[in-house]
């Protein structure tokens, strides 16, 4: 039996979104160097990068900003991230690799998903 492929899509968050933004602004990348979607949310708070929660922003939607990474933890031990590009109504409007067009986390290619409940 083949062991289950991990997704990369943290990479694309990385390589294909931050990175390119922090060089056009000559900035660090603070991005957490890591492919593991949990990891990365789980590192990013110890390192002082402010984490967003459900509860927080169902209080107060403004707080949903072009540019911040979403997280969304999955079954088990799996998780999907992507690029928030902005808000419509009650939808993200988002940026996410490693999806396809019928929004699979699985995916062929880098997508935009307009049809991204809020938490």
């Amino acid at each position: 039996m083949r062991a289950r492929p991990r997704p990369c899509v943290v990479c694309h968050v990385r390589l294909l979104g931050v990175e390119n933004a922090a060089m056009t602004l000559d900035v660090t990348n603070s991005v957490i160097q890591t492919a593991g979607v949990l990891a990365h949310w789980n590192q990013a708070g110890p390192k002082g990068i402010k984490r967003l929660l459900p509860d927080d922003v169902q209080e107060d939607f403004s707080l949903i900003k072009p540019g911040l990474i979403f997280v969304m933890r999955l079954e088990g031990n799996d998780g999907h991230t992507g690029i928030v590009e902005g808000l419509r109504d009650d939808r993200l409007i988002t940026i996410e690799g490693n999806t396809n067009i019928s929004g699979g986390r699985e995916g062929v290619g880098v997508f935009r998903r307009t049809s991204r409940k809020q938490p």
